[in-house]
Formats: C-alpha cells, sequence, structure tokens
C-alpha cells in the first residue's frame, strides 16, 4: 500500500484490519495514541502527509510490528478510546453472519433453504421469489446438445471421448 494510513495489517492473532486514516491532521496522531508511539510525532520521516507517503515503506514495517503486539480484539477497544477508523477484513463465515449483510438484503433464501447472493438489480413491482439452487456442471450438457441438433448417438460419442462429462 502506497498510504500507510489507509492500509491492511494482521493483528497478533492473524486476523487483518483495515487503518482508515483519511484525514492526515485528525488521524495520525490518533493512531499513535492508539500504539503508544507518539514518539513519531516528531519525526521528520513522518512531518506531513507527503513524507508520509514518500516514507511509506518504513512506516508500514513500524505499524506491522505494533500492530504485531496484540490481538484484534485487544486493539478493538484501543482504537475506539483512541477514536482510530477501522474495520476486520472478513472471511466468509463472518460475513455471512454480519447483521448489516443481513438487513441490507444482499443475501436471499433459496428454495433449498439455503443463501445465496441477491441480484445486484431490483425492479420495482417485481418478486422474483427464492432463488434456484445452481445448476451442477454439466447438468444441462445433455439438453443443450439436444436443442443444439446433436441426437444421442452424437452425444453418447463425445461422452466415451471424454468432451463432456
Amino acid at each position: 500500500m502506497y498510504n500507510p494510513l489507509l492500509a491492511c495489517y494482521r493483528a497478533a492473532d492473524g486476523r487483518w484490519f483495515w487503518l482508515l486514516g483519511l484525514q492526515v491532521e485528525r488521524h495520525w496522531p490518533r493512531i499513535l495514541r492508539a500504539v503508544a508511539r507518539e514518539d513519531l510525532l516528531s519525526d521528520e520521516r513522518f512531518s506531513s502527509f507527503a513524507r508520509i507517503l514518500r516514507n511509506g515503506r518504513e512506516l508500514i514495517a513500524i505499524l506491522d510490528e505494533e500492530f504485531a503486539r496484540r490481538t484484534l480484539d485487544e486493539w478493538a477497544p484501543i482504537f475506539a478510546r483512541e477514536d482510530v477508523w477501522w474495520d476486520p477484513v472478513q472471511d466468509l463465515a463472518d460475513v455471512l453472519d454480519d447483521p448489516v449483510v443481513h438487513a441490507s438484503g444482499a443475501l436471499v433464501a433459496t428454495g433449498a433453504g439455503g443463501r445465496t447472493i441477491a441480484a445486484p438489480v431490483d425492479f420495482a413491482g417485481f418478486d422474483p421469489g427464492p432463488a434456484q439452487r445452481a445448476p451442477e456442471a454439466g447438468e444441462h450438457t445433455e439438453e443443450i446438445l439436444l436443442e443444439l441438433g446433436l441426437d444421442w448417438p452424437d452425444i453418447a460419442a463425445l461422452q466415451s471421448d471424454g468432451v463432456i462429462p
């Protein structure tokens, strides 16, 4: 990342999080208070946003080391206390359990009792009903080949040659 204040870091427990220091004057001192490195405020390498970017690799290395000292659960209250903007990187299980994802309608029920991702576009007044499951690989191959004009001997030959399952 070219901007150390807007980058992804790993905590001691291996979990990742985004640091969201969008406003340098506001967030830079708070981040340093959170990691107990206020000495870096007077470090000439990081005395302006331009210098933070110019010396980004060095700063990322310093912050990597600091963030690796605590777990994400330990960082969360420190970030809250210092008003550091951050957000955890979620894995698939986290996303599926996220109440914001559910409230947003990003997931819809399938006819099989599962969940899938909703279509990215809604059409007013149209309710598609429960989402259908995706077909298995090759599930409709024979049907499509018949529609394309192949007959059963042709399909059997493709299967025996390993062209189709």
